[in-house]
This record gives structure tokens, sequence and C-alpha cells, in this order.
């Protein structure tokens, strides 16, 4: 199925620009990707690729682009982040669609969480962030002065606004899921760093909502390796199954 590229409006006058396998009617997923991803990143293209063979409508977007109308990564904070997913799942009822699940994969993870308004159908959550595991503890970054932000080296270098740092290192899930209330399925990488994370998602989301947890054996945080990703997208479509 080819991709149809739109674009979606957004808060202050801006746009996400997305790529769409179906149409935005009956059920739709949303891949919300993590930090200085992208939606063509392997993981969200493979995931709408599976998805939509299986008979699902699926959405994925950039949460900054270089294009003037969108969000730059320098401007984002994980409130812009929240808003803006909210803005999306609007726009896909707005559009017709009578279930819409949202897939957050790390970054995109912790952004789910913080939805504020939470009116979509479920949270699947690919090895979700977590400040047990943080990216930016400080001997990961290196403060530039000149600039008034953050260097990370990620294979190549990215520059992050001091906002979103000092924000990301104040994080507790006391208070970013304190009104949270969504069914939602974690599915933890289990070679990656965030497994105690999401044991501790789970217990916080058990006392609130529907919620279950599967480790992955095998994977690592990208879910690059073949085997567990296979894996990690048929408890997926399992848990899509039961809605």
């Amino acid at each position: 199925m080819i991709d149809k590229k739109i674009t979606i409006p957004l808060n202050d006058d801006k746009v996400a620009y997305a790529k769409l396998k179906g149409s935005l009617k009956d059920t739709v997923i949303i891949f919300a990707h993590g930090l200085a991803s992208k939606m063509d990143s392997l993981l969200p293209y493979l995931s709408a690729e599976f998805f939509s063979k299986h008979g699902f409508n699926f959405l994925r977007f950039n949460f900054y682009d270089y294009y003037d109308d969108a969000r730059d990564l320098w401007d984002c904070s994980l409130k812009t982040h929240a808003e803006d997913l909210d803005a999306i799942v609007d726009y896909c009822f707005s559009m017709g669609a009578k279930q819409v699940h949202v897939i957050g994969h790390s970054y995109g993870g912790l952004t789910v969480l913080m939805s504020k308004r939470q009116k979509f159908t479920s949270a699947i959550l690919f090895d979700p962030s977590h400040p047990v595991s943080s990216p930016f503890d400080k001997g990961e970054v290196k403060y530039i002065k000149e600039i008034d932000g953050y260097m990370k080296k990620a294979g190549i270098d990215f520059v992050y606004s001091r906002t979103l740092v000092e924000e990301n290192r104040s994080l507790n899930p006391d208070e970013y899921l304190k009104s949270y209330s969504t069914p939602a399925v974690i599915l933890s990488a289990g070679e990656g760093t965030l497994v105690m994370g999401g044991k501790d998602y789970e217990k916080r989301l058990q006392k609130k909502v529907r919620v279950e947890r599967h480790l992955i054996n095998g994977a690592g945080h990208s879910f690059y390796e073949d085997a567990p990703r296979e894996e990690l997208f048929q408890r997926t479509l399992q848990w899509l199954k039961s809605f």
C-alpha cells in the first residue's frame, strides 16, 4: 500500500508532516517516534508495513521537521510533544476515525503517557522512556554556553534546548501519571536499559487502568533484531484485536 503524504494542523499555526497508509476511518494506529528520530526510521516504517498488511490504517508523523511551518527540535519540549500528539489524535477523530491507538516508542512512549486529553483508545508503549534511565544524565550531554543548550553525541551530534534537558531532569512519574486513564500495553526491550522503567510503569498503571507488560527477549531499544521485532508486532496485534 502506497503512503499518502498529508499535513496536519497543530497549535501556533504549525503543521505536522505525516504519511498515511489507508484512510482516517474506522481504526487508526498513530506512531509517535523517539527523540531525534523520524517517521521514516526503521521501526515506524516497518510498523506501518506490518499493520497495514493486517488491515489497519496507519499514520506516522514527524514531531519536528525542516519545513518553515513545522516545529524545530530546538523549540520542542515534552509539553509541546504531548500537545501536538493530542492535536493529531483529535484530527483523526474529526476525519472519521472510530478508534485511535497510539504506539509510542522510547521518548514517544513518554509523550503518550504525558497526554493531557487521552482521547486515544489505547496506548502501545515500545520500550518507553522513564526517569530510571535518562538520555540527559550529566555525563551524557555537554552544556554549550554560547547557545544556552546541550550537545549529545549519538553517532552524530544533536543539540537540545536547555528547556528540554531541564524538563527531562525534573521528570517525576508521580506527577505525569497522576491523571492517566487509558488502557496500555508495555513492551520492553529485554536487552535495553529500560526494563526496570517498564516494570515501574506497570506497577503504577495497574492501579488505574487495564495494563499488560511483556518482555521482548533479545531486543535492543530500537528493535533492529528481526525475530524480536516480529514478536513485538505480534504482541501488539494481539492487543489490538482485543478491542
